[in-house]
């Protein structure tokens, strides 16, 4: 036997510290988001942003409150989407301990992997998740 699962588990796991400090951050994000949202002057997570007449609540941001909500939605997909990536990546790296299958190329484990990172939405979470949307922020 080579090594390659050795080093392949010691760059799964170099994976998998990097995106599980990715989540640290998204979660407090959105964590910042909700609370932020709570504020008096804001709509809430998911409170009605106009009156019983149709028109926008003049005691709230209404702006304010669409923004931020949407920045938490967008934060909502994009956690979901790094979730199932740690979540193949651990099988993977579980896998490669075993000394099952990462050492070739057609193994189960290393075509998902392999499809994931070609995946543009996952691929862009793997990525560090910098897009356009950080502006809303």
């Amino acid at each position: 036997r080579t090594n390659m699962p050795t080093l392949a588990s010691e760059s799964l796991w170099a994976e998998l510290r990097e995106l599980n400090g990715q989540r640290d951050v998204m979660e407090a994000e959105l964590a910042a988001l909700s609370e932020a949202l709570g504020a008096d002057n804001m709509g809430g997570v998911s409170g009605a942003l106009i009156d019983s007449e149709g028109y926008p609540r003049a005691d709230i941001d209404v702006h304010g409150t669409r923004t931020m909500r949407h920045r938490l939605a967008c934060l909502n997909t994009d956690h979901k989407a790094l979730m199932q990536l740690l979540e193949i990546k651990l099988h993977a790296l579980h896998m490669a301990a075993a000394g099952a299958g990462l050492a070739r190329d057609n193994t189960p484990a290393l075509r998902t992997v392999a499809a994931v990172e070609t995946s543009p939405h996952l691929s862009h979470i793997a990525n560090g998740g910098n897009d356009s949307m950080a502006s809303f922020a």
